[in-house]
Parts: structure tokens; sequence; C-alpha cells
């Protein structure tokens, strides 16, 4: 129970909800739209453009480990999404930054990703959608970066 009385779901049936609306989000993107941008990789562009410029901050930012960041990078260098530049001032690092071409795939995932979502979710009540956005900007709030170190 929690502290207001309520009976909190079962941690693995509440993740396996979680997971499963990942997958079924990045399914539809690409059967919507064939040889698109992972979840991941959007997930990755959208760090970038928000300023994690280094490959150690996007591993720290998305909860990744740094093989399975390098090879995200590589694949958004090799679509043309995503520059990787050496740093001027310590040339052991490698600087990233996203294309023009990087942004338009950025942008069109966003959309791509509303419509599965909303698809998805479309037989949920208003206040399920409501109660659901509430909880996800906690979750968002309490794993933030930022506060990892807590």
């Amino acid at each position: 129970m929690g502290k207001d009385g309520a009976v909190i779901p079962d941690a693995l049936w509440q993740v396996g909800a979680m997971l499963r609306l990942l997958r079924a989000v990045d399914q539809q993107l690409r059967i919507a739209s064939p040889g698109a941008l992972s979840l991941a990789e959007l997930s990755m562009l959208s760090q970038v453009r928000q300023g994690r410029i280094l490959p150690s901050q996007l591993a720290r930012a998305l909860g990744a480990d740094p093989a399975r960041v390098t090879h995200l990078v590589s694949r958004l260098v090799a679509a043309g999404a995503l520059t990787r530049t050496l740093d001027p001032s310590d040339r052991r690092c490698w600087r990233l930054a996203v294309t023009d071409h990087g942004l338009a795939l950025l942008d069109a995932g966003r959309d791509s990703m509303q419509t599965a979502l909303e698809s998805l979710l479309a037989h949920l009540t208003e206040e399920e959608r409501s109660a659901m956005s509430v909880g996800l900007a906690g979750v968002r709030r309490v794993l933030a970066p930022e506060t990892a170190g807590r």
C-alpha cells in the first residue's frame, strides 16, 4: 500500500506494462515508416539537440552503456543524422551534432510517435490519459539526470 492507503499494483506488472507500451510504440513506428528511426535513436538525437554532445553525456542521460551509445551514434552518423568530430581541446573525445537531416528525422519521428501513442491509448478514458500524463511527468522528474545520484 502507498502512503495514502491506495493499493499499489505489483511492480513487475507495472514495469511490464511500460515495456509493452514502449515496444508497441516502437513497432508501430517501424510499421508506419519502414526504415524510420527507433525510439532509442530518436531519444539520442533529442539529447544531442538539447546539448549533450559527448557520448559519455549521452550514456548518462539515456542510462545506456557506452558500447550501445557508440553503436547508435555510428548508425546515426551513417544515416546522416549526426556528425562526429574530434574535440579540439581533447583529441580522445568526439563531439556530436545533429544535422539538418537529423532534425527533419527527429521532427518526423516525434509526429509519428504522437500518432502511434494516440492510436495505442485511444481506448483509455480522458481521466486515465490525464493520470498517465501526470504520473509520467513525476517519473521523469524523479529520474532526471540531475537527480540520478540521489
